[in-house]
């Protein structure tokens, strides 16, 4: 496991260049409403769907325009070891196929989520890149994690849809789903609850956005040359 050591002076030096890079490559960050209304005194743990590159970013630069939260995210070792600045931003690493290593980072993400002032940690439970529209599959450790919690907890599915469609560059569009409150040795959903969870948050987005629904804007990209 690589702990995370979040600075401030590589998150002032990172998120502009971030900004740069989205509306260089993107058209659109958008948000699809309503949004949560999530306890501003709690940690708040955030599972997401994980289909490109870009899904960290996306999530990143939406808690950095409107949450402002202490944010780590969880990535594989390996790609952490190569990509070692984004532990300065608050990314820490699990060792794949390692069930010692999972059991250390299970007790590490319940110390994140205990801290003060609350963060936002964020989880891709499927464990890698998927295509998207594949079935959701969580790989195992979340609910133990759930059982493991120290204080309360707001457990919110998010739901990302990326688009290439009438654009040259990609749009990206993000449904809160639903959220549960995880009380230390309470009931709290199953590993299949939340995979059902995040389907249908997925298949929501993606209705929503095909049908026209008003959206917000997080980050305004590139205009293509037709546009």
């Amino acid at each position: 496991m690589i702990p995370a050591r979040p600075t401030r002076w590589a998150q002032c030096l990172f998120y502009p260049y971030l900004g740069w890079l989205m509306r260089t490559h993107l058209r659109r960050l958008a948000l699809c409403p309503p949004l949560p209304s999530m306890p501003e005194d709690l940690a708040w743990f955030w599972i997401a769907n994980h289909n490109t590159w870009w899904d960290g970013f996306c999530l990143a630069m939406l808690n950095r325009r409107l949450f402002r939260r202490p944010l780590y995210l969880l990535m594989l070792e390996e790609q952490l070891r190569r990509f070692w600045f984004f532990r300065l931003l608050g990314a820490y690493g699990v060792r794949r196929h390692d069930g010692g290593d999972a059991r250390r980072v299970l007790r590490y993400t319940a110390e994140l989520l205990a801290q003060r002032p609350p963060p936002v940690v964020i989880w891709f439970p499927q464990g890698e890149l998927v295509p998207y529209g594949s079935p959701i599959r969580f790989a195992s450790g979340i609910e133990l994690l759930l059982r493991m919690l120290r204080t309360p907890v707001w457990l919110q599915i998010v739901g990302m849809y990326p688009l290439l469609w009438a654009h040259m560059r990609p749009e990206f569009f993000v449904r809160f789903g639903p959220g549960w409150l995880i009380e230390p040795g309470s009931a709290a959903p199953t590993k299949a609850e939340l995979e059902v969870a995040l389907q249908h948050t997925l298949d929501a987005l993606a209705q929503g956005v095909r049908s026209g629904m008003e959206l917000r804007t997080v980050l305004e990209g590139r205009r293509s040359p037709h546009e």
